[in-house]
């Protein structure tokens, strides 16, 4: 290339750049600078737009839901160490807890369709469902699909054995993502302009051989596992779920805030629930509040398996936002069941969700107040559930 005759057609080009053309330059500048610092704002600040999803008061999910589960669940041996009480009991509570959820629910349908023969009626279920979903009874279209929800996950059996390699089992972790390792860097190139995904979860149960005879993990990731994220900036989260691309494969991570988490349970937090703040108020407790409810609030991640969420669907968490969603955005917001799951348990021990009032001017409608009555418990449905036969794999 003949340099002299580059610099002369340059200095040829200089000469003839009109103001106009300078402007222009300049305004393209500008936008490009602007651009950069949005870039730059939205990154230090997590703008709900663009992070709803990724970072949530009880957790991380990489993958909103996903369809179908897996019957069996593993808790991992990092869970059960002296550093770690009372997982064991928290997971089991949550089972108990989908399965009050089902019984109950499955006790209004049973109460429609055969009257007193079946018990008697639940008059405080009708009102939670209300206030979370939108759902007044039985008939309304979408009460299948959280009972049959409920029920996935109260039919989750614990798994002794180690999982092996491939087994579908959903895993939960105590070990603060430990077991994540970072791969080596490799050089982008003009034909990988992206680098492949640098973590991978090492667990021998998450890992398949390719087809080159490359061990590979079903989990990888571009960025730190979310208990060792560095880029939560003034937010630690308590827990994250980890689901693959083909929905098949599950994993939990309980994170190292957990540890001295109390009350571990609902049991435990109603010998001395707070009964005078209603939901609404900052002193009541929340699924963030419980051990159990925030690894309710995980697990469902794994469960739910609606068919879509809606375009502009965007989790949410208070109990104000929570009761002013319509159904089709309840039903794929996770904080939703968990306030579900929360209510049931509170109602079995004679905490219940006080029904509105418009004469008592103190409570304003949906605020969340509950009231002390141990004349309203009730069994509903007995569980486990009869089988249907469409169900493969089970005995008729």
């Amino acid at each position: 290339m003949d340099l002299d005759g580059l610099t002369y057609y340059y200095d040829i080009d200089r000469s003839k750049i009109s103001r106009n053309f300078n402007s222009s330059r300049l305004s393209f500048y500008y936008t490009m600078v602007s651009l950069v610092l949005f870039t730059l704002f939205i990154y230090l600040f997590r703008l709900p737009t663009a992070t709803a999803g990724r970072y949530s008061p009880t957790g991380t999910t990489r993958q909103y839901f996903r369809t179908g589960t897996t019957p069996q669940y593993y808790i991992d041996p990092s869970c059960l160490t002296a550093e770690w009480t009372g997982i064991e009991a928290a997971v089991e509570e949550v089972i108990i807890m989908a399965q009050r959820i089902w019984s109950r629910m499955q006790g209004l349908k049973d109460y429609k369709d055969h009257g007193s023969a079946r018990g008697k009626k639940d008059i405080d279920m009708p009102i939670i469902l209300q206030q979370l979903f939108k759902i007044d009874g039985p008939d309304h279209s979408n009460f299948t699909d959280v009972l049959d929800t409920m029920r996935r996950l109260g039919e989750m059996t614990r798994l002794k054995e180690t999982p092996m390699r491939g087994q579908l089992a959903t895993r939960i972790f105590c070990d603060n993502d430990r077991r994540w390792k970072k791969l080596p860097d490799e050089p982008r190139t003009w034909r990988r302009p992206i680098p492949k995904k640098s973590w991978k979860d090492t667990t021998e149960q998450f890992t398949f051989m390719t087809e080159d005879g490359i061990l590979n993990s079903h989990f990888t990731e571009n960025e730190p596992p979310v208990c060792r994220s560095s880029n939560l900036l003034w937010r630690r989260p308590l827990a994250a779920t980890y689901i693959d691309d083909a929905k098949m494969f599950s994993a939990m991570t309980i994170c190292d805030l957990c540890q001295d988490m109390e009350p571990k349970t609902m049991y435990d937090l109603t010998e001395n629930y707070p009964i005078d703040f209603p939901l609404s108020h900052w002193k009541s407790p929340d699924p963030d509040s419980v051990l159990s409810l925030v690894i309710f609030y995980q697990w469902m991640h794994t469960i739910v398996s609606i068919k879509g969420p809606p375009e502009d669907f965007a989790p949410v968490y208070s109990w104000h936002v929570c009761t002013k969603l319509k159904t089709e955005f309840a039903l794929w917001n996770v904080q939703s069941y968990a306030y579900l799951a929360m209510l049931v348990m509170l109602g079995d021990w004679g905490i219940r969700l006080r029904p509105y009032n418009p004469f008592l001017t103190k409570y304003r409608k949906g605020d969340g107040h509950l009231i002390t009555s141990l004349d309203h418990y009730y069994q509903g449905a007995p569980w486990p559930p009869p089988p249907p036969a469409y169900e493969e794999g089970r005995s008729l």
